[in-house]
Formats: structure tokens, sequence, C-alpha cells
């Protein structure tokens, strides 16, 4: 990364590099794969599409409400039709993201009192990195997630990390991403 910056920052400097620079500074090898799993891809191209939708469907204010619009029709449905399967796997393609990265699925059926865990095993978020995810967050690449809402008889807490436009920005300059590899 300090490599691609100091290229990036050679062909044509902006004076976020000099912040640039600080942040891979703060940062351990072990974040910078982290940062880089969270990315999930090397194309320039598909990195601005999947920030134009954290931008209008993850970020904290907007993320409730297109969990709520995408879980609506399917938990409001008959519930002798209704699969846990199904509201997990809505769920699944509602976090389906480039650099969206679950931490914690979960729904309850109120009736029943039953809870239900979704296992994401694309993520790579694990409780052994919650500290690098809490760093990376601080210097700014990435943010948390956290919410709760009901719709119904039915429960949902979902807790995810998404890149941010700053993080987006540095994984341009550091050449994580390239056009080169544009779709």
């Amino acid at each position: 990364m300090w490599a691609s910056l100091l290229v990036s920052a050679s062909d044509s400097f902006e004076s976020y590099h000099t912040h640039f620079v600080s942040i891979i500074a703060q940062l351990s090898s072990k974040q910078g794969d982290i940062f880089m799993h969270i990315i999930r891809t090397k194309s320039k191209y598909e990195l601005e599409i999947a920030s134009d939708n954290i931008r209008m469907w993850y970020i904290q204010p907007r993320s409730r409400a297109h969990l709520y619009r995408e879980l609506y029709d399917k938990v409001r449905s008959d519930r002798e039709q209704l699969s846990t399967e199904d509201i997990g796997n809505v769920l699944l393609d509602a976090m389906k993201n480039i650099a969206v990265d679950p931490v914690h699925l979960e729904f309850e059926d109120l009736v029943n009192k039953q809870s239900y865990m979704v296992d994401v095993e694309w993520s790579h978020y694990n409780d052994r990195y919650e500290v690098d995810y809490a760093i990376l967050d601080a210097v700014g690449l990435i943010r948390r997630v956290d919410t709760y809402f009901e719709i119904g008889e039915w429960q949902f807490w979902v807790i995810y990390y998404h890149l941010t436009e700053l993080g987006y920005h540095f994984a341009l300059s550091c050449g994580i991403v390239s056009d080169s590899t544009a779709a």
C-alpha cells in the first residue's frame, strides 16, 4: 500500500494523500488484510458501483428502511407458508454488496419466541478481529452499523461494517483497486 500510495501521490498529488500516509502508519498488516477483504474486489468500476449502493442503502439512516423494504413482503405473507430459511435468505441477499461485511444477522419470531441466526459464509468478520475492525472504523475507512427493527410479529437485528467515502478514496490511492481490472 505504501508504494502504491507514493506512486499515486507522485502522479497526481491531492491534499488527502498526506492524510492517507498518516492512516497507513496507524494500520497493522492484519488491518490492511481485513480492509482488503471487506472491499472484496480489485476492480475500481465494481467498487465505485458498490460505493454508490452503500450511499443509497447501507449508511446508518437508510439501512433500517432498506432492510425493512426488503423483508416486508416476505414476513407479512401467510405465516403457514413462511419459512425461516426464506427470511434468512432475504437478509443474506440484502447484505450481498461489495464492501459490506456482515457481523450479525438475527431475527426472532415473536409469536413462537424463537430466535434464528443467519450464517454468512462469505463474511470475513470474526470476534478475534473486533479491535482491528474498531481501528479501521476509528480511522474512518469503514463504519459500523447496528440496527434493530420490527415487522409485524418479527424482530430483526443486523450489524455490519461498510466502506466509507474516505475508505473508497483510500483504496483507490493505495492501489487496492484499479482501472485495469474494470468490468
